[in-house]
């Protein structure tokens, strides 16, 4: 049983926190757009990108994705077969989901740590952060290395068809 717009009882909460997780999310990739941006600018500019931008880089296009395909997509993606509010989604779109989900939290989890190394070395090696000595090869390792192994651990579950309901 439900109202005239398809809601159930005792739903209206649930879909209220819904509305208000995808008002957070949508603030939280705005913050990575501009971050993004930012470093965009930069490389527009002909600067060279720092180790630790690199790093910040690669932690705000994880963020933006996990943000978009966890909190902004949210239920959307569940299959229409559940009871779940705003579901719409098939299978497919719910392994998505979780796949693209995993793939971009892990990205940034990994991005995170990457650029706490990265401050590590900075501070205790006296690697430089900028400049002429910033070289390619530290920032595609600090960068690739999140990359690599988020996409290794998100790939385990896809296989094992983890990312459903079922």
């Amino acid at each position: 049983a439900g109202n005239e717009y398809g809601v159930a009882e005792g739903q209206s909460d649930w879909i209220a926190f819904l509305i208000f997780l995808k008002v957070l999310a949508a603030l939280s990739m705005a913050a990575s757009v501009f971050i993004l941006r930012d470093i965009y600018i930069k490389r527009r500019h002909k600067q060279k990108i720092s180790l630790t931008s690199t790093c910040v880089l690669t932690l705000s296009v994880g963020d933006f994705f996990s943000t978009f395909f966890v909190q902004f997509m949210s239920t959307w993606m569940v299959p229409a077969s559940y009871p779940v509010p705003f579901s719409s989604g098939t299978d497919a779109s719910c392994t998505v989901q979780g796949f693209m989900g995993y793939l971009f939290y892990a990205m940034s989890a990994f991005s995170n740590a990457s650029l706490a190394v990265a401050y590590c070395l900075i501070v205790r090696r006296g690697w430089k952060d900028g400049g002429r000595d910033t070289r390619l090869w530290r920032r595609t390792i600090f960068a690739g290395t999140p990359v690599g192994l988020a996409l290794a651990f998100a790939l385990i579950p896809l296989f094992n068809q983890a990312y459903n309901y079922k």
